[in-house]
């Protein structure tokens, strides 16, 4: 937070490519094209695949509506979200000593199965795939919440 209290965004991705959460690969540009969620608010920030296929924050132009195609602000990511997701994957890599991916990014195969399965089910669907046992119910909850892919879904 700034001094006066603001949450601060980030813009450069930190930390090991293994743990980092998927928006911090955010684009290096101020805007980036967009397809608008057909659940996201004209105005709103949503996490969204940009065209050069970054999964990223952005904020939505006010005058767009779902469907539509635009230019959206990069909006960066807050470090709380981005450091709840990483403690999830060093428990995941603790828990079957291994990482669930290389990179949090939809050109891993890895990362991208699970996005595909819907993100918390994907890491379920990971593991089952790879024939290793899950946690307790508690404890693939807590995974599954940890390592959402859109931040603001993260605890």
């Amino acid at each position: 937070h700034s001094t006066s209290g603001v949450p601060l965004r980030f813009f450069r991705a930190v930390g090991k490519d293994s743990y980092r959460p998927p928006e911090v690969y955010c684009p290096t540009t101020a805007k980036t094209r967009i397809t608008v969620p057909r659940t996201c608010a004209p105005g709103s920030v949503a996490m969204v695949k940009t065209s050069l296929n970054y999964l990223c924050e952005v904020k939505v132009p006010s005058d767009v509506m779902p469907g539509q195609s635009c230019m959206a602000d990069v909006w960066g990511y807050a470090a709380q979200a981005a450091d709840v997701f990483s403690c999830g994957v060093a428990c995941f890599t603790l828990a079957w000593q291994c990482p669930p991916w290389r990179m949090a990014r939809l050109n891993d195969q890895m990362f991208a199965f699970v996005h595909a399965q819907g993100g918390g089910a994907g890491l379920e669907a990971l593991l089952r795939h790879w024939n290793l046992p899950l946690l307790s119910a508690d404890g693939m909850n807590f995974l599954k919440q940890a390592m959402e892919i859109d931040p603001a879904r993260r605890p």
